[in-house]
Protein backbone atom coordinates (compact mmCIF):
# COMPACT_ATOMS: atom_id res chain seq x y z
CA UNK A 1 0.00 0.00 0.00
CA UNK A 2 2.91 2.57 0.81
CA UNK A 3 4.33 1.40 -2.39
CA UNK A 4 0.87 2.36 -4.58
CA UNK A 5 0.77 5.31 -2.36
CA UNK A 6 3.98 6.81 -3.46
CA UNK A 7 2.93 5.87 -6.72
CA UNK A 8 -0.26 7.51 -7.18
CA UNK A 9 -0.78 9.96 -4.46
CA UNK A 10 2.48 11.75 -4.15
CA UNK A 11 1.67 14.95 -2.95
CA UNK A 12 -0.20 13.26 0.32
CA UNK A 13 1.36 10.99 2.53
CA UNK A 14 0.93 10.03 6.30
CA UNK A 15 -1.57 12.95 7.20
CA UNK A 16 -4.43 11.54 4.77
CA UNK A 17 -3.92 7.88 5.61
CA UNK A 18 -4.40 8.84 9.70
CA UNK A 19 -7.03 11.19 8.80
CA UNK A 20 -8.50 8.45 7.05
CA UNK A 21 -8.46 5.81 10.00
CA UNK A 22 -9.39 8.94 12.35
CA UNK A 23 -12.28 9.42 10.45
CA UNK A 24 -13.44 5.46 9.67
CA UNK A 25 -12.65 4.59 13.22
CA UNK A 26 -15.11 7.74 14.40
CA UNK A 27 -17.42 6.95 12.21
CA UNK A 28 -20.58 4.74 13.03
CA UNK A 29 -23.79 2.92 11.67
CA UNK A 30 -23.77 1.65 7.91
CA UNK A 31 -21.32 3.93 6.22
CA UNK A 32 -18.83 2.66 8.35
CA UNK A 33 -18.72 -0.90 7.43
CA UNK A 34 -17.21 -1.89 3.78
CA UNK A 35 -16.41 -4.51 1.83
CA UNK A 36 -12.82 -3.41 1.09
CA UNK A 37 -11.00 -1.17 3.23
CA UNK A 38 -7.88 -1.20 1.29
CA UNK A 39 -10.14 0.10 -2.05
CA UNK A 40 -11.71 2.79 0.09
CA UNK A 41 -8.40 3.97 1.50
CA UNK A 42 -7.06 4.24 -2.33
CA UNK A 43 -10.68 6.60 -2.86
CA UNK A 44 -9.73 8.15 -0.13
CA UNK A 45 -5.94 9.19 -1.54
CA UNK A 46 -7.16 9.67 -4.88
CA UNK A 47 -9.38 12.32 -3.46
CA UNK A 48 -6.72 13.97 -1.23
CA UNK A 49 -4.36 13.63 -4.22
CA UNK A 50 -6.77 15.84 -6.30
CA UNK A 51 -6.83 18.20 -3.59
CA UNK A 52 -3.37 18.68 -3.14
CA UNK A 53 -3.12 19.22 -6.98
CA UNK A 54 -5.72 21.92 -7.22
CA UNK A 55 -4.25 23.95 -4.42
CA UNK A 56 -1.20 23.42 -5.75
CA UNK A 57 -2.26 25.02 -9.26
CA UNK A 58 -5.01 27.49 -7.53
CA UNK A 59 -3.49 31.12 -7.72
CA UNK A 60 -3.73 32.25 -4.46
CA UNK A 61 -7.17 33.92 -3.14
CA UNK A 62 -7.77 37.71 -2.88
CA UNK A 63 -10.41 39.90 -1.65
CA UNK A 64 -13.03 40.73 -3.92
CA UNK A 65 -15.48 43.66 -3.56
CA UNK A 66 -18.92 44.12 -3.47
CA UNK A 67 -20.67 44.62 -6.20
CA UNK A 68 -20.06 47.79 -7.17
CA UNK A 69 -16.90 48.23 -6.22
CA UNK A 70 -17.75 49.16 -2.91
CA UNK A 71 -16.02 48.56 0.11
CA UNK A 72 -17.31 45.25 2.43
CA UNK A 73 -16.81 46.16 5.94
CA UNK A 74 -16.17 49.55 8.64
CA UNK A 75 -12.92 47.81 7.98
CA UNK A 76 -12.74 48.50 4.31
CA UNK A 77 -13.98 51.84 4.51
CA UNK A 78 -11.46 52.86 6.67
CA UNK A 79 -8.47 51.41 5.11
CA UNK A 80 -10.00 52.72 1.74
CA UNK A 81 -10.65 56.36 3.49
CA UNK A 82 -6.87 55.98 4.98
CA UNK A 83 -5.02 55.15 1.77
CA UNK A 84 -7.18 57.90 -0.46
CA UNK A 85 -6.31 60.29 2.54
CA UNK A 86 -10.17 60.45 3.70
CA UNK A 87 -11.29 60.54 7.33
CA UNK A 88 -11.04 57.25 8.83
CA UNK A 89 -12.20 56.36 12.87
CA UNK A 90 -10.64 53.82 15.22
CA UNK A 91 -7.17 52.81 15.20
CA UNK A 92 -6.31 54.35 11.44
CA UNK A 93 -7.42 57.92 12.81
CA UNK A 94 -4.31 57.59 15.26
CA UNK A 95 -2.00 57.85 12.44
CA UNK A 96 -3.30 60.10 10.18
CA UNK A 97 -0.88 62.82 8.75
CA UNK A 98 2.41 60.55 9.93
CA UNK A 99 4.63 59.14 7.88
Amino acid sequence: MIRWARQNTPLVGRTDTDQFVDYWTAASGGRASKMDWPAAWRTWMRKAQRDAERDVQAPPRRHRPAAGGGPVSATDANIAAFLGGGTTTGPLALTEGKP
